[in-house]
């Protein structure tokens, strides 16, 4: 298996924070039957999640819940074999695994619809085609 840190898109630091995070929710992903697994960490930082929080009413900005312009949110790209997306997508699958992934520290949960690939897939979402 590869090394954690290749789930980091190249440019990114390395955290054992982020790893912990990768090989639990990797873990999630086998202990609901899915062989081939990735989960690639990405971190978006709160100018890349849009203008939402400032549009916010005044009492909002007390809210614990609301993200300063330095802290990021961490986003789970879920990569399953290409004949296994199907099952993923099934049976409430789909929703234990986000429920999961959440508790882990994601703010956001998504599958990759390509499935799972070894070349190129840590960079950034961007510049892959």
């Amino acid at each position: 298996m590869a090394c954690l840190s290749s789930r980091i898109p190249q440019g990114e630091p390395v955290t054992p924070e982020k790893l912990a995070m990768i090989e639990a929710a990797e873990n999630v992903l086998r202990d609901l039957g899915f062989h081939d697994v990735r989960v690639r960490h990405h971190e978006l930082r709160s100018a890349e999640c849009g203008m939402r929080n400032e549009n916010r009413a005044a009492s909002d900005a007390q809210n614990s819940t609301l993200r300063t312009p330095h802290s990021a949110l961490h986003l789970a790209r879920i990569e399953v074999g290409p004949s296994e997306i199907r099952r993923f997508l099934e049976d409430g699958i789909s929703t234990k695994a986000a429920g999961a992934l959440k508790k882990i520290g994601y703010a956001h949960v998504t599958l990759d619809l390509q499935g799972y690939r070894r070349v190129g897939a840590n960079e950034p979402p961007d510049r892959r085609s």
